[in-house]
Parts: C-alpha cells; sequence; structure tokens
C-alpha cells in the first residue's frame, strides 16, 4: 500500500528500548533484529531505518530526502502508554503537509502487536 504512493520506501523501525518507553514493559515482541529481518523480506520495501526515531524531525527528512510520510492506520492501532499519548510524532510531516494516513479496512491487516501479544 505505502510503496504505490511513491517510488522509494523506507520503513523505520524504532529500537527495543523506545518500544519499550513508549509502549510498556512487555514490549517489544519480537526483537529489533527479527524485526528488521521480516521488513527487509518484504519485497516493497528498499529499506529499512534502524532504531529511527519516535518523533520525526526535519533533519531525518532532510537526511533522507523524504517527500511523502505514510502512516497505516485501522481502528486497532497500536496504542502507546497514556503519559505518552499527547505527543504528536507527525508533527513536522504534519506542518510540512507531507503526511498521508492511510487507513486499510481489509480484515487480513487486522493483526497488529497489540492483538499477538493479547493472543500470547
Amino acid at each position: 500500500m505505502a510503496k504505490q504512493l511513491g517510488d522509494f520506501l523506507y520503513v523505520g523501525l524504532w529500537d527495543d528500548e523506545m518500544i519499550s518507553y513508549y509502549r510498556g514493559e512487555l514490549f517489544p515482541v519480537q526483537s529489533l533484529q527479527e524485526r528488521v529481518l521480516m521488513t527487509l523480506a518484504c519485497q516493497h520495501v528498499d529499506d529499512v531505518v534502524i532504531g529511527a526515531p519516535y518523533i520525526i524531525t526535519h533533519d531525518l527528512i532532510a537526511s533522507l530526502k523524504i517527500k511523502k510520510v505514510v502512516v497505516i492506520t485501522d481502528t486497532l492501532e497500536d496504542q502507546t502508554l497514556k503519559e505518552h499519548s499527547d505527543i504528536d510524532q507527525f508533527e513536522v510531516p504534519r506542518e510540512l503537509g507531507i503526511l498521508q494516513e492511510v487507513r486499510i479496512k481489509d480484515p487480513f491487516y487486522d493483526v497488529t502487536v497489540e492483538t499477538l501479544s493479547q493472543r500470547l
């Protein structure tokens, strides 16, 4: 889906410590290495930003020459801890007019880290 919106697709992956900080001590479910390998195995992914910042900055956008920031949202979106819910990690791309939110309604995509952790 995101690859169709541009010609080069970076996928930013947070490091394990950042996920634990923003999501809670039970996260991540998989290590950064496992997430990198699975992401790179996706045919539409061109490159991975390992240890991507939680808040997308002007510097990141400029250094990677990002033209569009795509965030996939759905009703089962993974949640951050309440104490971090007021942080807008997409403030800069939103102000620059390069943020595109894509809502997926396909039931195939209803599996999130949250639903997986509940099953475990």
